[in-house]
């Protein structure tokens, strides 16, 4: 999946990346995709897998076992929140504490 978070683009599109033909294939590079969680956040294109495929030479099926999916690990994290938080990375123990606050100031 390839996200271009340019202001003049801002877009989503689906994309085949090859890897290396081999023995032991290699999967393609990602362009600003770090791994880790750690993604190029400057506004250009971010490339997330979805999953890596094998296919053997000659294959006219490819076999489940030979799919890698990759959504909701480090390379393709599902999304928890679509608010701003602040800059602390644990979104959720802001949102309950703010919850809280809210509560207790509307209960006095």
């Amino acid at each position: 999946m390839r996200f271009d978070g340019s202001l003049s683009e801002r877009n989503v599109s689906l994309v085949v990346k090859k890897g290396v033909l081999s023995n032991n294939p290699t999967p393609p590079d990602l362009t600003g995709n770090y791994g880790n969680e750690k993604f190029d956040e400057s506004g250009g294109i971010v490339e997330l897998p979805l999953a890596y495929v094998k296919i053997n030479r000659g294959a006219e099926t490819i076999d489940p076992s030979e799919i890698d999916d990759m959504r909701g690990t480090s390379w393709c994290p599902f999304i928890s929140h679509l608010v701003a938080g602040p800059s602390n990375p644990d979104v959720d123990t802001w949102l309950a504490e703010t919850y809280t606050k809210i509560m207790n100031w509307y209960s006095t």
